[in-house]
């Protein structure tokens, strides 16, 4: 046998490696977990990045923060300089103060249509605003100006720099959530893209 054949026979091979491993990988059992990233932009260019996830079990229905797995959150000034990150530690958060996340799994949003204290619809992520003397930002929906910060309607992002002294940092902007690949599924793309290049290679050799 010669050379040329050797390489088309170990190609094969792998190639038919390949495909059982893309058939094993797209066939495993889904994820426990199901995963979303968070992303956020506000009118000034302040942003916030992070992740949560939840039970596949959930999916279809609204997912609270009691019924979340995990949910990390960083915020960033204009210039990309990290300000502050928070991870909270499920399934019981210490949070410093209130903590309101509502995740329609249907739709894929994360509900931001209400104030901060409004268990369906409201969001609050960071601090406790106002909670004596906790400093560092909060993240909520300020819909009615009840914390005395004028808005039209939407997110806030603020700085408590005391009990009695604040700093609005930015406004504005939706939080979104986007799914995460499952491992499997991403096996699976790299598997058939290898074994897409192996055939190729083969076709090649075989001119």
């Amino acid at each position: 046998m010669n050379l040329k054949n050797i390489l088309t026979k170990a190609t094969s091979t792998v190639a038919t490696a390949v495909v059982l491993s893309a058939a094993i990988a797209i066939e495993a059992p889904k994820a426990e977990a199901a995963s979303y990233k968070l992303f956020w932009e506000g009118d000034g260019g302040y942003t916030a990045m992070g992740m949560f996830s939840f039970s596949d079990d959930l999916i279809g229905t609204i997912v609270t923060e009691e019924e979340l797995d995990d949910l990390i959150i960083s915020f960033f000034d204009p210039e990309g300089t990290l300000l502050e990150a928070f991870d909270y530690d499920f399934p019981n958060p210490d949070t410093s103060g209130e903590f309101n996340f509502n995740f329609d799994t249907v739709t894929k949003t994360i509900f931001q249509s209400a104030n901060f204290n409004d268990e369906d619809f409201g969001l609050d992520l960071g601090i406790d605003f106002g909670g004596g003397e906790i400093t560092g930002l909060d993240f909520y929906t300020e819909i009615d100006g009840s914390e005395g910060v004028i808005l039209d309607d939407g997110i806030v992002l603020l700085e408590s720099l005391s009990d009695e002294e604040f700093e609005l940092l930015d406004q504005g902007g939706v939080l979104t959530a986007t799914k995460v690949p499952e491992p499997a599924s991403i096996l699976g793309l790299l598997a058939i893209g290898t074994l897409g290049a192996g055939l190729t290679r083969q076709k090649k050799q075989a001119k």
